[in-house]
């Protein structure tokens, strides 16, 4: 019942920051708008929701383990990781097209550099990384899937380690002890 419960609740909450993440994909690469600050803020504050949710189920008794949290936290980011590769490869490639996306990444560089953001010495590499950029291949959908689930593992790791060493709770067989 306890793994069932485990993986149930992956699916629903990592479905959910799975889609918020998504939102502020399209959103950021829709309107050219930097959101990525907002994103962060909202997906640490529902991962830290959720596994704080996922701790309350077990009892002083039981404890809430570094590795328990970790692991659940781990497996809420695996699983919006894939929605959210999905999604990225059907903007990128359904919805606007693959040299539509191309042509928007480019044409924002390109204003990047002309603002005078871009140091001289850095133009023949710049302009060596526009070809690269316009000559790729169109990724599969495997390769987005694995790309944002990588990406957001690395991350997720370092991210994890921190919430689930916040939550985590020795177990307390006696119940509460008091100070004598």
């Amino acid at each position: 019942m306890t793994k069932f419960k485990f993986w149930n609740e992956v699916c629903k909450y990592g479905a959910i920051i799975g889609l918020v993440m998504s939102v502020a994909f399209v959103i950021e690469q829709s309107l050219m708008l930097s959101v990525w600050i907002l994103a962060a803020v909202v997906y640490i504050a529902l991962l830290y929701r959720f596994a704080k949710r996922r701790r309350e189920q077990y009892g002083h008794e039981q404890g809430f383990p570094l590795s328990r949290g970790l692991g659940f936290i781990l497996a809420l980011i695996l699983s919006s990781a894939l929605i959210k590769g999905v999604v990225e490869y059907l903007y990128r490639s359904v919805f606007i097209g693959y040299s539509e996306y191309i042509d928007r990444y480019t044409s924002a560089l390109i204003r990047f550099a002309e603002d005078g953001k871009l140091p001289a010495s850095m133009e023949g590499v710049f302009a060596e990384m526009l070809k690269t950029i316009q000559e790729a291949p169109e990724p599969s959908i495997l390769a987005t899937v694995w790309a944002s689930i990588w990406g957001n593992l690395i991350v997720g790791l370092v991210l994890g380690l921190i919430l689930a060493g916040i939550l985590a709770r020795a177990p307390r067989p006696f119940g509460p002890q008091s100070e004598e």
